[in-house]
């Protein structure tokens, strides 16, 4: 029973993706988990192994910060709480840039949304004129 269940939780492990829609804290939250049990069973992991495992399961929009970090840091050397300060710093970014592009989209269409003719004034817009089809009836 106990190396079936070893079994099951290193194919979670190898399997591990983090979703587009996932934050960085939850996503260890879960690698940490299966970490602890998988140790818990006896066998243990290097910290390198799950800092690769973790860099390699990382959506696209980390693709800079992990490129980044493959070519400036030894691997050997960074530990997990490391890698977790690092992609909490770089989601925090790609947050605030995404908020002040959704901010500048809203901020554009509200001033679309301005002097477009869509009050009841008689002089703007398409609205309903007393007269049929927009003509004057004889």
């Amino acid at each position: 029973m106990k190396t079936t269940t070893l079994h099951m939780l290193r194919r979670d492990f190898e399997t591990l993706c983090m979703k587009e829609s996932e934050n960085v804290d939850s996503s260890f939250t879960h690698v940490v988990g299966l970490v602890t049990q998988i140790k818990s069973h006896g066998e243990t992991l290097e910290e390198r192994r799950i800092v690769e495992k973790v860099l390699r399961s990382l959506p696209t929009m980390f693709d800079s910060i992990v490129v980044a970090i493959e070519e400036t840091k030894d691997l050997s050397q960074l530990s997990v709480d490391g890698l977790h300060a690092l992609l909490i710093s770089h989601e925090h970014v790609l947050n605030r840039e995404t908020n002040s592009s959704l901010e500048h989209a809203f901020k554009t269409q509200v001033s679309f949304g301005q002097d477009t003719g869509r009050g009841r004034s008689y002089d703007r817009g398409r609205g309903r004129s007393p007269h049929k089809c927009g003509r004057i009836s004889s």
